[in-house]
């Protein structure tokens, strides 16, 4: 399912043609970069103004939720430099382990000063800890020099281009220069459904995948 596929798709919903103007091809791909990190957040169960690095809310998910991010887990192993990671492409981060540690633990920042005066958990590499920055990870004990991160990637930004046929005045999507949403089909719907709620359109999502179903069935 193509991201045009969703702005027909939308259309139907709403009974409008897709020449009425009802929201302008520019418009639409702003709906579905904004609606795209939604449902991310939505998924691992983080507050709504989450920012990475500021929260510590973990994934809140089932496990059919969390087979829905497959496409954005990410599992790399980098280098702790003055106990810090530094990952360009997180969004939030999962877990991490190092090749001497037993158990490894996320904590707070509210918990780490009572961690690092904790009489009997003290720092040691076989139980490191760390906490979330703006970075990444913060890493302790200091002696630590990479480690192996699980985190969920930001996803792509959805690019939706068009154009104007000059001979039939026909709108045509332009594949090449678009991205797709990376999300699986099903997910994509969530997505237009997110657009639809933003728009104040009253409908239910088994709604949408119906309408969606049935305009595959007619040959789109």
């Amino acid at each position: 399912m193509t991201n045009f596929d969703l702005y027909k798709l939308l259309h139907l919903v709403v009974n409008k043609d897709i020449y009425s103007n009802w929201i302008k091809p520019e418009e639409f791909e702003l709906e579905l970069k904004a609606k795209n990190i939604r449902l991310l957040r939505d998924r691992l169960g983080l507050p709504e103004r989450y920012v990475p690095g500021t929260a510590n809310a973990g994934p809140s998910a089932t496990s059919i939720i969390e087979t829905d991010l497959d496409p954005f887990l990410e599992l790399k192993d980098v280098t702790v430099t003055n106990q810090e990671t530094i990952i360009t492409n997180w969004y939030f981060i999962n877990d991490f382990y190092t090749s001497s540690s037993i158990v490894s633990e996320i904590i707070s920042l509210q918990e780490l000063s009572s961690r690092l005066r904790h009489p009997i958990r003290v720092e040691d590499t076989k139980y490191p800890f760390a906490i979330r920055t703006n970075k990444g990870l913060k890493i302790w004990p200091e002696s630590i020099t990479s480690a192996t991160v699980s985190y969920y990637r930001r996803p792509t930004d959805p690019i939706f281009s068009t154009n104007v046929n000059s001979q039939t005045g026909e709108l045509e999507y332009d594949s090449t220069a678009s991205f797709e949403l990376e999300w699986k089909d099903e997910n994509k719907l969530d997505v237009l459904h997110l657009i639809l709620q933003d728009m104040g359109v009253n409908i239910e999502r088994q709604d949408v995948e119906a309408l969606a179903n049935k305009y595959v069935e007619g040959g789109k």
